[in-house]
């Protein structure tokens, strides 16, 4: 059941990568900036308009098409259940949840707009909507006579509606003043389109292979659960750390760089990649230490047993192999939407991409469905060697003294974190302890060994948590 599940879910969200903001902004926020500096501010109410119809009717009538031919699509990816009713059941809850991706096209164009007029808070608050309709609907679903698994779909779907109302009404009131007019000529999205498709093909491209990875994981029972839970613990550092840096930097570059100040946007990616060192490499070492604890206390229960614990922790420790990579990523492409040169990252995913697919179905030949994301975690960090080469023939981004001893710093202080984390997680005291304990007690222990080495060893970070703390604190008084 959780399988089926979780197959319908990903179909909708294979797309999300393809429209999310980290897509769609590097294409939309250059030009908005633009139309944003002119006097008449009606052109970049227009140019977001254009963009919505655009997107809505294709989208719209693929949406279409798809429901039509489900059962088609999904013995096209050979996603087969057992037995017919089975199958059946996961057409339908299929059928239900892919109308979900018209909230992922909506949410993207207008995210996208918030985060162009420097607005992020609910960038970082939408997605919880679908979580929260998905754990309220587990808790009253006793109450309400429908199979669980088609209720959890029609959860999905609510919780699309209420993220669009969300939107609508945070979105700025003078684009819905002129949302009924018709368009003038003054506003064109050739340019966006110029810059979006590659973004959107590389996104796809590596969606098709997260497909492909989910795929090869069908062939053993269990497997692409396995993966969805461990995805879903990998997103939550990467979004938290590296997708929310990128957003942030993404509109800061582009107005630097569109007034030709080249210099403050290289100090502003440098300052970006820092808070990236100083945070990923510590969060990953302690990820990688309490894996198994994480995931025993979230999902062992039910069918879940410790067999499933022990091969979500080895699918998910592979994942984390290349979680500073995917987080560094984000820091490297705004640079070449910033400058309109969209080509240059789309070439360099190419590669990783099919590099990814050919190491997946080598390495599940030797080492069976772990072999997905350790493939997936190599082709990152070659991802990321591609495109540091060409911030290097640039002369943008590049990995001065400063930074190798940022790199170097956070390195050592994230094995040595490592080490202690497994010694004590080993040790008499903690073995008898719940899961529970050793996650406060060993994450307690990173904390403060962390503040420490900061407090020693990074006086510019120390500087900056120290005013954080500080206008927190005024303003919890004011």
């Amino acid at each position: 059941m959780a399988d089926i599940f979780f197959i319908a879910l990903r179909l909708p969200n294979s797309f999300r990568r393809s429209f999310s903001e980290e897509t769609f902004n590097p294409a939309y926020i250059p030009i908005y900036g633009k139309y944003a500096d002119q006097e008449d501010k009606n052109l970049q109410y227009e140019f977001t308009k254009k963009i919505l119809f655009s997107f809505l009717i294709p989208i719209i009538l693929f949406i279409i098409v798809v429901e039509n031919f489900m059962p088609e699509l999904l013995y096209f990816f050979m996603f087969r259940q057992e037995n017919q009713i089975q199958q059946d059941m996961l057409i339908s809850v299929s059928r239900i949840i892919f109308p979900y991706l018209l909230v992922i096209i909506i949410s993207a164009i207008f995210l996208g707009n918030l985060n162009a007029n420097k607005k992020f808070s609910l960038s970082a608050g939408i997605s919880s909507v679908l979580n929260i309709a998905i754990v309220l609907s587990i808790s009253v679903h006793s109450f309400i006579n429908l199979e669980k698994i088609f209720y959890l779909a029609w959860s999905v779907i609510i919780a699309g509606i209420l993220q669009i109302l969300i939107l609508f009404y945070s979105i700025n009131a003078e684009f819905w003043k002129g949302f009924l007019r018709f368009y003038s000529r003054k506003t064109k999205i050739k340019k966006f389109f110029s810059l979006y498709w590659p973004t959107f093909t590389s996104s796809s491209l590596f969606q098709i292979n997260l497909l492909i990875g989910m795929l090869i994981c069908s062939f053993e029972t269990g497997a692409v659960s396995y993966l969805y839970y461990s995805e879903r613990l990998f997103f939550f550092p990467l979004t938290l750390i590296g997708v929310a840096i990128g957003i942030v930097l993404i509109p800061n570059l582009s107005d630097y760089l569109r007034n030709n100040n080249r210099d403050s946007a290289i100090e502003h990616t440098k300052k970006a990649s820092h808070y990236l060192f100083c945070s990923i490499f510590p969060v990953t070492s302690l990820l990688i230490v309490l894996s198994p604890e994480i995931i025993s206390l979230l999902f062992e229960r039910g069918q879940f047993t410790s067999e499933s614990t022990n091969n979500t922790s080895l699918v998910f420790s592979f994942l984390l192999l290349g979680l500073p990579a995917a987080t560094f990523v984000r820091i490297l492409n705004p640079y070449f939407f910033a400058i309109e040169k969209p080509k240059i990252p789309l070439l360099a995913s190419l590669k990783s991409n099919l590099l990814n697919l050919v190491l997946m179905l080598t390495l599940f030949k030797f080492i069976g469905f772990t072999g997905v994301p350790l493939a997936l975690s190599i082709s990152t960090w070659i991802l990321v060697f591609l495109l540091y080469i060409e911030h290097k023939k640039r002369n943008f981004f590049l990995i001065d003294l400063d930074i190798k001893k940022q790199i170097f710093k956070y390195s050592l202080l994230s094995i040595f974190l490592l080490i202690s984390g497994t010694f004590i997680k080993n040790t008499d005291l903690l073995i008898s302890t719940s899961n529970f304990i050793q996650i406060v007690l060993i994450s307690s222990l990173y904390f403060s060994l962390y503040m420490t080495f900061v407090f020693f060893f990074d006086k510019e970070l120390m500087d900056q948590l120290k005013f954080l703390v500080k206008n927190i604190f005024m303003r919890a008084i004011l």
